[in-house]
């Protein structure tokens, strides 16, 4: 049985998603660059688009759960997307390049309340 020609785009998907994941781990622990708020909301973005292409190449999906799917991978990467772009634009828009990213998430949560932590960490 032939294999059909969405799956290929999964497997390209997770493969892409993962690497991208691995090269993050890379660049923290090989390189100990520690990653920014920012930077953790990307992998979490990462983590779930691969997640999603993997349910999809395991199993067998319907024309329906596909069209669902796509719609749940667009809103995955338009969601790493804004913190890919905001990070970019703080970059390019710091005043001081010695604390452009921040604490990580774990920092500002315990030592921020909730919604100002939550603030702090989608904005930068």
């Amino acid at each position: 049985m032939r294999t059909p020609w969405f799956r290929w785009y999964y497997a390209l998907g997770l493969i892409l998603a993962f690497g991208a994941l691995v090269f993050a781990l890379i660049l923290e622990y090989g390189e100990n660059l520690m990653p920014c708020a920012l930077c953790q909301l990307q992998r979490g973005a990462f983590l779930l688009i691969g997640l999603s292409f993997l349910f999809a190449l395991t199993k067998r999906l319907s024309y329906h759960l596909v069209y669902n799917l796509a719609w749940l991978n667009t809103f995955w990467c338009a969601f790493g997307l804004y913190f890919a772009l905001r990070q970019l634009w703080l970059m390019h828009y710091a005043q001081h390049q010695t604390d452009i990213c921040g604490g990580s998430l774990s920092f500002l949560f315990s030592h921020l309340p909730l919604g100002a932590a939550l603030k702090s960490a989608f904005l930068g």
